[in-house]
């Protein structure tokens, strides 16, 4: 369930320019570190199980892999954008500005409905853009997809108005709201001047979230601060600005990193991981020299994909790390002429596949995830009569999906890249047992799996 990384800049552009806004976190102008959180919540978010029943629902069939698709027409996910789902066991949790709702794969009945309990900045008049999909979060014995949200409290008297952050897990499986945390934006975590800058309102997102753990980065005209938030506790046990968490996997929080503060326009971002519980450093690469436009994605357990996108003209390669110590190697295969590996797509077994640019098109790869071992290669351009595969959007234990040049939908097997057979119906860009997701930035196609 691999998901498209996004550039800190474009992550930016998403916030909607609110004028009269104040407050809005992100303030990564120094590089301090406090263990000072927000309060726990006196009070669960507002959660509205309208969709809820005590009767047992029918058993969704499984397929793993799938090999067939077909359209699921009625559900509430058709308008979201595919940047903002997430597939987990017989469910799909979408996030919206002001809501993180869930709904069945195989029919798309609505499992559960929950909001903030304050009003969002970004839907005050009525737009807005969710900002990245939920995450996965164990609280107890249930698995929930938890979401962030800026919200504004309501203020009285002689009060000024503030923003908040509220976190808020989801249980399809009750379809209630399990956890919550609310912790207020300190004006010292915006951006110098960012109060009076017209800027519009902050975004916040879940990075991730580990054993006690959610990882949160809140963005203020660009600029990111990045939260620990204690599950036991609901409080927020460290920050740190001008960092911006991408991925958090066994106790680390791996993102990018500015020593100078700067972020738009940006030449020199490092790469750096903290530990997830403390927000201590456990390794840096500052000479990364990243540009605004600088990509981080999981290749895998372990390892994560960057991508400078500094200089368009002499690119060096694609570098994979290592999460335990920010060991790095070029990916295998790229060269002088590489322009960019994009995001790669782990089938969560034992295969990774990547989609590259260059001179002469690109080509899509299949790679043995834990030897990183190139196993096979399909250029995305071709003659008449040659073997193409123009995009690879999703992958799933041992068969991968995509298109051919003319959008015809097409199966691989993942170690081999030998085409597959039946053809799916579906290039899904999300894939599980029970189904996947199509589409792209402001629509989303769900699929039932058939066979």
């Amino acid at each position: 369930m691999a998901a498209a990384s996004l550039s800190p800049a474009r992550r930016a552009l998403r916030a909607l320019v609110l004028p009269g806004v104040v407050c809005c976190l992100l303030g990564l102008s120094g590089c301090g570190s406090s263990s000072d959180g927000g309060k726990p919540s006196p009070a669960p978010a507002t959660s509205r199980p309208a969709t809820h029943t005590t009767t047992a629902q029918p058993q969704a069939a499984v397929f793993d892999p799938p090999r067939t698709f077909e359209e699921v027409t009625r559900n509430s996910l058709s308008e979201r954008g595919i940047g903002n789902i997430m597939l987990a066991g017989p469910y799909a949790y979408s996030l919206a500005p002001d809501a993180l709702d869930a709904v069945r794969i195989n029919d798309g009945a609505d499992a559960g409905h929950i909001r903030p309990k304050d009003e969002q900045p970004q839907t005050r008049q009525g737009t807005g853009r969710a900002t990245g999909a939920p995450s996965l979060i164990r609280i107890g014995s249930a698995t929930a997809a938890v979401g962030a949200f800026i919200t504004l409290p309501p203020v009285t008297g002689t009060q000024t108005s503030t923003l908040a952050v509220e976190v808020l897990a989801l249980d399809a499986s009750t379809a209630r709201t399990t956890w919550s945390a609310t912790w207020p934006l300190a004006d010292t975590d915006l951006p110098d001047g960012f109060r009076s800058s017209g800027a519009g309102a902050p975004t916040a997102e879940v990075a991730g979230a580990d054993t006690g753990t959610v990882v949160v980065v809140v963005r203020a005209g660009g600029v990111p601060i990045t939260y620990g938030i204690g599950i036991s506790e609901r409080t927020v046990r460290w920050k740190q600005k001008n960092f911006a968490a991408v991925h958090v996997e066994d106790q680390t929080a791996v993102g990018f990193a500015s020593a100078s503060g700067t972020w738009v326009g940006a030449t020199d971002l490092g790469v750096s991981a903290r530990d997830s519980s403390t927000g201590t450093q456990r390794w840096s690469w500052d000479g990364f020299g990243g540009g605004e436009e600088a990509q981080m994605s999981a290749f895998g357990p372990g390892r994560m994909l960057v991508a400078r996108a500094n200089d368009h003209d002499e690119r060096e390669p694609e570098f994979l790390l290592t999460l335990a110590g920010g060991k790095r190697a070029a990916l295998p295969g790229s060269d002088a002429y590489f322009t960019s590996a994009g995001s790669c797509v782990y089938d969560q077994r034992s295969v990774t596949v990547c989609t590259a640019s260059n001179t002469e098109g690109g080509w899509i790869a299949g790679y043995d995830t834990a030897t990183t071992r190139q196993l096979w290669k399909i250029p995305r351009t071709g003659a008449s009569g040659t073997r193409v595969l123009h995009d690879a959007t999703g992958a799933w234990h041992g068969t991968v999906y995509g298109t051919t040049a003319p959008d015809t939908d097409v199966a691989l097997e993942a170690r081999t890249g030998q085409d597959r057979t039946p053809a799916p119906g579906a290039a899904p860009r999300l894939v599980n047992q029970y189904g996947g997701a199509a589409g792209g930035g402001d629509h989303v196609t769900l699929l039932r799996a058939t066979s």
